[in-house]
């Protein structure tokens, strides 16, 4: 892909609330392309959409722990044939940690957690946002954790 495919791409796609069945199904589509899986509980919050179809979605959800602290957890997948362009997983975790920051105010205790099944994205998620490392398993995979 040259810098003018890049950027038309960066410019085409748009982060948003899903608003209709084909965006799940979508969801759905990018996170088994990208070989993930989002676990029980967890609903869709937002998708990355370029023009009708969805190449990126974070599903997550909020739950609260045995010491009354409410733990939000997400997940984001991208298709593949867009990953690493126009910086969409960046926009969705970006969408994902503004959505902790808005709702973690309407509670006493919050704390994100997640599980990050790629290298890469626990040293963004440790350098960019201040995760901790709480756990790591092989193959670089990790648990974080963020007040």
């Amino acid at each position: 892909m040259n810098f003018r495919e890049w950027l038309t791409i960066s410019e085409a796609v748009e982060i948003r609330p899903p608003s209709t069945r084909d965006d799940q199904s979508g969801a759905d589509y990018v996170f088994d392309l990208a070989g993930l899986r989002w676990e029980d509980g967890k609903s869709l919050w937002y998708v990355a959409a370029d023009g009708e179809d969805v190449v990126g979605a974070v599903v997550g959800k909020w739950q609260e722990d045995e010491d009354e602290t409410w733990v939000y957890d997400f997940d984001v997948a991208v298709h593949p044939d867009y990953q690493g362009f126009a910086r969409i997983g960046p926009k969705l975790i970006d969408t994902a940690i503004k959505e902790y920051e808005r709702r973690k105010r309407t509670v006493p205790s919050a704390e994100m957690r997640i599980y990050a099944a790629n290298p890469k994205v626990v040293g963004f998620l440790t350098s960019r946002y201040g995760f901790q490392i709480d756990d790591e398993y092989p193959n670089g995979k990790a648990l974080l954790s963020r007040r």
